[in-house]
């Protein structure tokens, strides 16, 4: 039997939950993703956010360089407009693109470092592992909310993986 690494561990569990972000996205209608009876709630401000909070928590250089111009996501996320804010469509293409870049994240840092390297933004915890943990709880919480969004609307949510 081959031996499983952290590194692969946490990379299949951030697969799935991309997966079901992906599909929970996928099961908004558009012309429901930028609207909601509670505006905290609105499935666009939420699925931007998980974006920008992937991009923060898989940033690979000081937290004080994170800033508005090296950022991609550069909207403020609480608040800008419906309008603002990326469709399904592009929400689709930016969740590839963070999937893609947080896997990257995970195999550059590999299990020595994900171990031994302080995390980036303290409070995610002593090292890189508890920063990686802290965004995989951090995407499944907001998922949680988007799924709630899809049940309210009588819409299926994503399924577990």
């Amino acid at each position: 039997m081959s031996e499983t690494t952290v590194t692969e561990a946490l990379a299949d569990h951030f697969r799935r939950t991309w997966g079901m972000v992906r599909q929970a996205v996928q099961n908004f209608p558009e012309e429901g993703w930028r609207t909601s009876q509670e505006p905290r709630m609105l499935p666009a401000r939420i699925g931007y956010h998980i974006l920008v909070s992937a991009e923060r928590y898989t940033w690979p250089w000081p937290a004080d360089q994170f800033t508005s111009e090296r950022r991609r996501f550069g909207l403020n996320w609480e608040a800008a407009q419906p309008y603002e804010l990326p469709d399904t469509e592009a929400m689709l293409g930016h969740l590839d693109t963070m999937e893609a870049e947080t896997l990257e994240w995970l195999r550059t840092e590999g299990d020595a470092e994900l171990l031994a390297s302080p995390p980036t933004f303290p409070w995610t915890g002593n090292c890189a592992l508890g920063q990686a943990l802290y965004l995989l709880r951090h995407l499944q919480h907001h998922l949680a909310e988007l799924n709630v969004e899809l049940r309210r609307r009588g819409l299926p949510a994503a399924e577990w993986k």
